[in-house]
């Protein structure tokens, strides 16, 4: 009965947090934008637009890719050239919750 009443106790303090993380995403994105992107939830949301910070300050789309590290590493020396998979040069914790989400539409598209 002990840890039972400490599970429930848990799950009321994560439903109070991710309450507390939803009141701060609608303050930050009164228009709810990110939640029009499929595979994007409220949690995902939040994070995103924490770690992103201002989309504002990215003067264009490529830039903000940059910021991720989800652009293609390019290998080249001389006459040849080789692409590769994503630089991971960026924000680990926006590159993870942007492939959250793409898993996400993924598994159900």
């Amino acid at each position: 009965a002990l840890e039972a009443e400490l599970a429930l106790d848990l799950d009321r303090q994560i439903d109070a947090i991710e309450e507390r993380i939803w009141d701060y995403y609608c303050e930050a994105d009164p228009e709810q934008i990110l939640l029009s992107v499929p595979g994007i939830g409220r949690i995902l949301a939040a994070q995103i637009l924490g770690r992103l910070g201002d989309p504002g300050r990215f003067r264009c789309l490529a830039a903000a890719r940059a910021y991720s590290g989800l652009i293609p590493r390019q290998n080249s020396s001389g006459r040849s050239s080789a692409g590769g998979g994503p630089s991971k040069k960026g924000d680990a914790c926006l590159r993870e919750a942007l492939f959250l989400a793409a898993n996400q539409v993924r598994r159900f598209d």
